[in-house]
């Protein structure tokens, strides 16, 4: 009986790593969930640095750059993204027509505009209003450092879940 039970604990345990992220703390099953993020930004250093901060957190399995609008869309469109952290300056299409657009279109993630973090160095009133429109929560005003940052994924994580 204890060899069958273990053998099915085994095999349950593969099966639901495949779905979740699962690990052992402690001597007792946690789960932790697959995050993913996408950088849209046309600065290669910004990303860069981004990209550094979001893998100091340690949450995430998989991080995407977009470093212009018409690329961005498509992703947005076919993948799922936990986090969307969203300049409003790049080239072929901007940040407000890339909201406005995945808001029309639809996206994987039901509401993504609670995944946005809108991330530039000019933050007007007409513009911040436009964001706030479209559903977007969470702004970082350029320059920030990493605990602004951080706390703002972490803002985004909590809201999503």
């Amino acid at each position: 009986k204890i060899r069958k039970l273990s053998f099915f604990s085994l095999i349950l345990f593969v099966f639901l790593r495949k779905i979740k992220s699962l690990s052992f703390k402690g001597g007792a099953l946690s789960y932790q969930r697959k995050n993913n993020a996408i950088i849209i930004d046309d600065e290669e250093d910004v990303c860069e640095t981004l990209k550094l901060y979001l893998e100091n957190m340690k949450l995430f399995s998989s991080i995407v750059v977009s470093r212009d609008g018409m690329d961005a869309t498509q992703k947005l469109i076919n993948q799922r993204f936990s986090v969307i952290v969203l300049d409003l300056k790049i080239p072929k299409k901007n940040g407000l027509e890339i909201l406005s657009n995945i808001s029309k279109k639809g996206s994987t993630n039901k509401n993504f505009t609670s995944s946005v973090i809108i991330s530039s160095g000019n933050l007007g009133k007409d513009v911040l209003n436009k964001a706030l429109k479209v559903g977007v929560k969470h702004f970082l005003v350029k320059p920030f450092d990493e605990e602004q940052f951080k706390q703002k994924v972490e803002a985004v994580l909590k809201a999503i879940k």
